[in-house]
């Protein structure tokens, strides 16, 4: 599937590298280098690789090249996506930048949850659902009672259970989905300083 390409281009957006080792008769092992810190010489943040910069919002990005956790620091954000990978890709980049992530793989694990959750990334196209119906019943129960992005390779279907208030195209890079998020979250109301 699309896990080991996204994680790719997230790593090497960070200015790491993967790399592939095949292992006769043991599989496959991937190596994953990451920088500790990118030199900010001459003051400024440095862009990985030389590429101009693509983030569109208003976060910073630290010298490492990582944007700042308060992209959504403190929000309880829900994934459910069934790709293994993705799953564990997203949650860990928003884990990175402050939220407190919850992910299931799964509609039926999701109908499973009280929350609340101030945000939700959610896949179209689930193997026991599709996303919209999940989202439906996420709102309906006030399981979610923030924003919703649908993530999805694919137009979105019409009729919809539930409105999205944001769709994320797949494949889609790391900084493009929480650049959304850290768009959605600066409509929430302030983290309440016991929640996080």
């Amino acid at each position: 599937g699309l896990g080991l390409p996204l994680v790719k281009r997230a790593v090497e957006g960070l200015g790491g590298t993967v790399v592939l080792e095949g292992r006769r008769g043991r599989g496959l092992r991937v190596v994953v280098t990451l920088p500790l810190a990118v030199s900010a010489a001459g003051g400024g943040g440095s862009t990985p690789r030389g590429q101009a910069a693509r983030s569109r919002s208003t976060t910073r990005a630290r010298e490492s090249g990582i944007r700042d956790r308060g992209v959504a620091s403190g929000r309880a954000v829900l994934v459910v996506e069934d790709d293994t990978a993705l799953r564990e890709l997203v949650a860990t980049a928003l884990g990175l930048r402050g939220a407190r992530v919850t992910a299931v793989a799964s509609s039926a694990a999701a109908s499973a949850l009280v929350g609340p959750f101030d945000l939700a990334i959610i896949d179209l196209t689930l193997g026991d659902a599709r996303g919209d119906r999940v989202l439906a019943d996420l709102r309906a129960r006030r399981v979610l009672r923030g924003p919703a992005i649908v993530a999805t390779g694919r137009a979105l279907p019409a009729p919809l259970d539930a409105e999205p208030d944001a769709v994320l195209r797949k494949p889609f890079a790391i900084d493009e989905m929480t650049d959304l998020v850290a768009e959605l979250a600066e409509r929430l109301p302030a983290v309440d300083a016991g929640r996080s």
